[in-house]
């Protein structure tokens, strides 16, 4: 499955660790307003936020990770992005293990 993830941070940097732990996912975007042009790296597209809709034209099969520790600023961009439910996804840690599981819309999983 392609990931995307929004946020290039400290959170970003723990939930890219899960992403590369494991074969069926792969890493094809890294989105951050830090980004003021578009370019690639290592197979990784770089840029701002504004490129989500130039990613889901390059990527029919693709989940947004919104990797932005602040709670607040993560639901103002799910909001300005108005991003259809099955394209979020959320990965977390717990316990010292990488994990991640389904829930319900307010961040959804890896899993279609």
């Amino acid at each position: 499955m392609n990931i995307v993830l929004i946020g290039d941070g400290g959170h970003g940097k723990v939930v890219r660790d899960l992403i590369l732990l494991h074969r069926n996912y792969n890493l094809v975007a890294l989105l951050d307003d830090k980004y003021k042009g578009t370019f690639t790296k290592d197979n990784v597209i770089f840029g701002p936020i504004s490129s989500v809709d130039q990613i889901i034209k390059l990527y029919s099969d693709v989940k947004f990770v919104i990797t932005i520790g602040d709670n607040k600023v993560r639901r103002d961009i799910v909001h300005k992005l108005n991003f259809p439910k099955k394209l979020l996804c959320y990965a977390y840690s717990s316990d010292g293990y990488h994990k991640s599981q389904c829930h319900d819309w307010s961040w959804i999983c890896f899993y279609g």
